[in-house]
């Protein structure tokens, strides 16, 4: 019976170990994503060329006028024309070769529509195009409100000069973006699900629960901290709520790592005693006292 109750505990040590070996796999799997996501943003502020003047319009409004209170409206109703106005101050030939406009969040582009130009412009020249865009598939591509840019690119693709505008895109949930945001809650789900293991482990004998050191324990919340940061940007997004550029979407995702991180830091965990039954460093205090005022008790040889 003894030797049962041993492989049962054996087997039970065996599969906390494992999971916790599972999720301590799946958290920095995790990580390494979210470091994926936000690397693409430290190029995002791509050098301008001053020598090109330029204006654009989108269904006839001002690209560079545009706010997130009234974003520019993308679905399959009717083509999306886009005005052109280029002129080159500078002292060389400039070629235009294309025109793309691009909607992006957490640096992942989820619409891209790219169309040849092909504008020669010596110096001091100027040029008009009007472009007509068919946006068919947007909206099976994202929904919500989505950052975008529209960009002038020169022969070797690279990016002359760009607007950053807000759009509105009425698409549907089971779009790639709105797929992509399920993927991140299904998987800040399960982190959480795992820290919440954890957390019941802790302190029971034969599990392996949450860290004792502080900065550890502070690390494993902060890790789905990230995920709750990064899908309620997608949901605020996909609700038409937010517009989640840079500005608003880094402190939302760093502000909900740093509150899980304090979260972990500051909880208070018991320890495990040889009985196996937990219990803080403050319920110690009275079983000395007792054992000291048992001792003083006891008679001693020379009484």
């Amino acid at each position: 019976m003894a030797a049962v109750r041993h492989c049962d505990q054996s087997l039970l040590s065996d599969t906390t170990i494992s999971v916790t070996s599972a999720a301590g796999s799946l958290a920095l799997t995790f990580a390494t994503m979210v470091m994926a996501i936000l690397w693409p943003w430290a190029g995002a502020g791509a050098a301008q060329d001053d020598d090109l003047v330029w204006s654009a319009t989108i269904d006839g409004r001002q690209v560079d006028r545009v706010d997130s209170g009234s974003p520019i409206s993308l679905g399959r109703e009717s083509p999306t024309t886009v005005v052109l106005d280029v002129s080159n101050e500078g002292s060389k030939s400039v070629v235009v070769n294309a025109m793309r406009m691009q909607g992006r969040v957490l640096g992942l582009a989820f619409f891209t529509y790219t169309v040849r130009l092909g504008l020669e412009l010596d110096a001091g020249e100027s040029a008009e195009r009007t472009v007509e865009l068919y946006l068919d598939d947007v909206t099976d591509q994202a929904v919500g409100l989505i950052p975008a840019r529209l960009e002038l690119l020169d022969e070797e693709r690279a990016v002359l000069v760009y607007e950053a505008f807000p759009v509105e895109v009425h698409g549907s949930l089971w779009s790639t973006y709105g797929w992509f945001g399920m993927a991140v809650a299904a998987s800040t789900a399960l982190l959480i699900a795992v820290l919440l293991l954890a957390l019941a482990r802790t302190g029971k004998p034969g599990s392996v629960g949450l860290s004792e050191n502080r900065w550890v324990r502070g690390m494993q919340f902060a890790v789905p901290g990230l995920g709750v940061g990064l899908t309620l940007t997608f949901t605020l997004s996909a609700t038409s709520l937010m517009v989640p550029s840079i500005a608003a979407w880094l402190p939302t995702v760093a502000l909900c790592a740093v509150v899980a991180f304090l979260i972990g830091y500051f909880l208070p965990l018991g320890h495990v005693d040889a009985g196996g039954g937990a219990h803080s460093a403050q319920d110690d205090r009275p079983r000395e006292d007792e054992s000291s005022t048992a001792n003083a008790s006891l008679p001693t040889a020379d009484g």
